[in-house]
């Protein structure tokens, strides 16, 4: 595995602004939306993290926490491509978890192909199928 760092960056910074990027390259387009599209008003309020590998300026991964119902909600995370695959993603949310020291829990809505990637870092599913962004969701719990 590659060497990375994981940090926090500021709303509004060059960094939150190459994560929109990334965000829109790997969850949006895909699904034929557009982040430019989307209400991002209340991300002055989230914490944003981003991932790059030691040496390079290149963001390559990145995701959102907010606070979610006496809990933290991570959202919106991103591997660039190039870099998925190779355990970055579950490097990026266990470096996350770290920083987020004082929460006792975390949801996530994981797409229903993320599953199997959740369950392996601690999540169990809590409830129903839902669809979000146009796509089937579950909501995911760990208790820190």
């Amino acid at each position: 595995m590659i060497e990375v760092e994981v940090c926090e960056v500021p709303h509004g910074s060059s960094e939150y602004i190459e994560a929109l990027a990334l965000r829109d390259a790997a969850l949006r387009v895909p699904l034929g939306l557009s982040i430019k599209d989307d209400d991002l008003s209340d991300e002055v309020n989230q914490r944003h993290f981003a991932m790059r590998q030691v040496g390079s300026p290149a963001l390559i991964g990145c995701l959102s926490a907010v606070p979610y119902e006496g809990a933290v909600k991570l959202r919106q995370m991103a591997i660039a491509d190039g870099f998925r695959r190779q355990g970055l993603g579950s490097l990026l949310v266990t470096r996350v978890e770290a920083l987020l020291k004082g929460e006792e829990r975390i949801i996530v809505h994981a797409r229903e192909y993320a599953l199997g990637f959740y369950t392996q870092l601690g999540y169990h599913t809590v409830g129903d199928r839902f669809v979000e962004v146009g796509i089937p969701h579950f909501r995911m719990e760990k208790e820190l």
